[in-house]
């Protein structure tokens, strides 16, 4: 599926932090990740027929993990050339490890996403575990290739990639919001509201959280399907409670029934969830600690 974010960074690496062992003061810094799994081109990414190494590593330099499985999904627009894209297996504490090494080749131009799934036994990781993807972003030309961790198609600051396929007024506006930062299972209520400048039909959004199964209704929808109407607002909300404490990523997706592409934003609000304390947080790495022994 393409891809198109109305908010970009170009990052040069895909780092997911996947665990934290404790959670900071409200209005503290985040802490180090005890692991991260990161996925990157080290030679850079591939123009149009060419090739080039996509490589995972994982690094655990404060706890070690049990059966934590990685696999990564390509686009259409490339095709594996050689290696392996999955891997599963334990990662001592204090160890980096490069755990695939693949060759990929790009076959079509356009913007695309690669998909980096991860997975981790709950069973024998003190009762924690989780499986969700995250997008990482690959923008193919026939002369050069951009990737990152958002979009790299968008201006931002000093940078500019051409976006000759993007038309700006039709892109979504999408406003969402949350009534405050709860505590662990206290409910809140998140809003979405999408505009758009021209009529589309056959629309769909959708509430995203960095972790889905830590997110439970209580009430409304995390999803909306309908017409939308140029400048006519279409608002959803959902009544949610957080159910473990930790770092949160809230974000939206909106996309076209039929269309191969979406527009997603998946770290609009962040938030840091505590037993007794909650805040709102600017840049939260993609953390959920695991239960306390």
């Amino acid at each position: 599926m393409k891809i198109i974010s109305g908010k970009s960074v170009v990052a040069i690496a895909l780092l997911l932090v996947l665990l934290a062992t404790s959670l900071p003061a409200c209005g503290g810094g985040a802490p180090s990740p005890p692991i991260t799994v990161l996925l990157s081109f080290p030679d850079g990414a591939p123009p149009l027929s060419q090739e080039a190494e996509l490589v995972c590593t994982v690094n655990t330099p404060a706890m070690s993990v049990k059966n934590l499985g990685v696999s990564v999904n390509l686009p259409e627009a490339l095709e594996l050339v050689s290696g392996d894209l999955s891997w599963v297996g334990d990662v001592a504490e204090g160890d980096e490890v490069e755990i695939i090494r693949a060759v990929v080749r790009s076959v079509k131009t356009g913007n695309w996403t690669i998909e980096l799934n991860r997975y981790l036994d709950p069973e024998e990781n003190r009762g924690f575990g989780f499986q969700n993807p995250h997008p990482f972003y690959i923008a193919i030309s026939e002369d050069s290739a951009e990737w990152g961790t958002t979009p790299p198609w968008y201006k931002d600051g000093d940078h500019e990639v051409p976006i000759e396929q993007v038309d700006e007024t039709s892109i979504p506006k999408v406003d969402l919001s949350i009534s405050h930062a709860p505590l662990v299972n206290e409910s809140a209520e998140i809003t979405c509201t999408v505009t758009t400048l021209i009529d589309y039909p056959n629309m769909n959004a959708q509430i995203e959280s960095t972790y889905g199964d830590a997110l439970a209704l209580v009430d409304g929808s995390l999803e909306w399907h309908g017409d939308l109407v140029a400048n006519v607002p279409a608002t959803f909300s959902a009544q949610v409670v957080f159910t473990y404490s930790g770092y949160y990523n809230i974000g939206w997706r909106v996309w076209q029934t039929g269309k191969e592409y979406s527009w997603v934003n998946p770290r609009l609000i962040c938030l840091i969830i505590g037993e007794d304390e909650s805040s709102f947080c600017e840049e939260p790495p993609l953390i959920l600690p695991p239960p306390p022994e």
